[in-house]
């Protein structure tokens, strides 16, 4: 009997640990889910906070200790993409948007991000797709608010509803199609924008350049006027504007009239991008070099800036200099087949020929009909007495038109 007592009372008390032992972890499992909640809020705020400051570094800092306890919370995101956007990070604030429009495919305010940064890459095409969404997004997706921040812009412009910015939708895609080169589409979509809003001088101003391109002289003017009658001070329209009316001027008069603009807004960059060229025409090297040198302190993601300041660099025997400014503008625009040609032509001249024939080799790939691209190649593999290849280069270029390749043929080809 006291047998049986003791084997129910072990029982009992084995029974009583397993309870007790069960509770504490059931108590334990509840302590740290909250501790992990409470962890996320506090991460999540000590980000907000610094994200209010302007304190991005310290932000991401702690959305990334969020985002690994929480890889798809929308707010962590959303704001892990607003911190990598206002600190350069474009190709990390695409992936956060991009993980967030997954899970919410008609999450409107990042649409619109994604797209604004992939028109900054000129990835015009899923630029277009991103804005085209936004037009077909239910309505009660467009009741959000959200901010309002422009492509060339670091900060927020306006607090706006995506009701008020139809208008701006319509002209993106109008840009992304003029960058495709579908003109009349581009024309289409800013005839909308500028039928939802006709106060926006910029819609102008898009629709005269695309009118321009597309030979309709007239109408670009008219628009540059409207424009202007928008927006008296609009540099922008009144430099188009000048360069139209005065027919595309050279020389001095050239010269004169980007003066006037520059006077009238010393940080327009592309008024000295334009003076500096006409100063290159002029051969006044040296002044085209300070126009190159302020454009580009004014704005330096401009390839074609660093392309032509290289060009003034060989004209005054710099070639270290002129290399460099080309590698910033391939950097820029790896497929600016004119650069890789210039970067050949400068190596050439340091008579590095096999390096220049990897430079023209990438001028060929980005251009397959570059007929000077195909001739300085020749000029390489001649100086490494590479003479049947060279041949070959000199006959492809000569075919795409360059007659000049026919002198050398003669002499060299035979």
């Amino acid at each position: 009997m006291k047998a049986a007592q003791g084997n129910l009372l072990k029982y009992v008390l084995s029974v009583l640990i397993l309870l007790t032992l069960t509770g504490g972890l059931s108590a334990q499992n509840s302590y740290q889910l909250n501790t992990r909640e409470f962890r996320f809020t506090k991460n999540y705020q000590l980000g907000l906070t610094a994200f209010n400051k302007e304190d991005f570094q310290t932000a991401e800092f702690y959305l990334n200790a969020c985002l690994e306890q929480q890889p798809r919370n929308r707010e962590a995101l959303m704001l892990r993409a607003m911190c990598r956007q206002r600190t350069g990070q474009t190709n990390g604030a695409i992936s956060d948007y991009s993980l967030l429009i997954k899970t919410e495919p008609n999450h409107a305010e990042a649409l619109y991000s994604r797209g604004l940064l992939f028109y900054k890459k000129k990835q015009y095409e899923p630029a277009s797709k991103d804005f085209a969404r936004m037009l077909d997004l239910p309505q009660t997706e467009t009741q959000a608010v959200f901010y309002k921040t422009g492509v060339n812009e670091q900060g927020i412009s306006e607090v706006a509803t995506l009701q008020t910015m139809q208008a701006d939708i319509y002209n993106y895609i109008g840009l992304c199609a003029h960058h495709m080169n579908k003109y009349q589409d581009a024309l289409e979509y800013f005839d909308e924008a500028i039928t939802r809003f006709e106060d926006n001088a910029d819609f102008y101003i898009n629709r005269g350049l695309t009118f321009e391109v597309t030979g309709q002289t007239i109408r670009a003017i008219e628009d540059f006027k409207k424009a202007l009658k928008t927006e008296p001070g609009n540099e922008i329209a009144k430099y188009n504007l000048t360069r139209m009316q005065s027919g595309q001027p050279e020389g001095e008069d050239a010269i004169a009239s980007y003066t006037d603009i520059i006077v009238s807004n010393p940080n327009f960059s592309e008024a000295y991008f334009n003076r500096g060229l006409a100063y290159y025409n002029s051969k006044q090297y040296q002044s085209a070099m300070a126009d190159y040198n302020r454009a580009l302190a004014i704005d330096s993601s401009r390839a074609d800036a660093w392309f032509n300041r290289a060009l003034a660099k060989q004209k005054l025997k710099d070639l270290h200099g002129a290399l460099s400014d080309l590698d910033h503008a391939t950097d820029l625009q790896p497929n600016f087949e004119k650069a890789w040609h210039g970067k050949g032509v400068v190596l050439t001249k340091m008579e590095q020929y096999q390096n220049a024939i990897s430079m023209y080799d990438l001028a060929i790939h980005y251009d397959p009909d570059y007929a000077l691209a195909w001739y300085n190649r020749g000029i390489a593999k001649l100086n490494l007495k590479q003479n049947t290849d060279a041949c070959h280069d000199f006959n492809r270029a000569l075919k795409l038109g360059l007659i000049t390749a026919k002198k050398i043929i003669d002499i060299k080809c035979y």
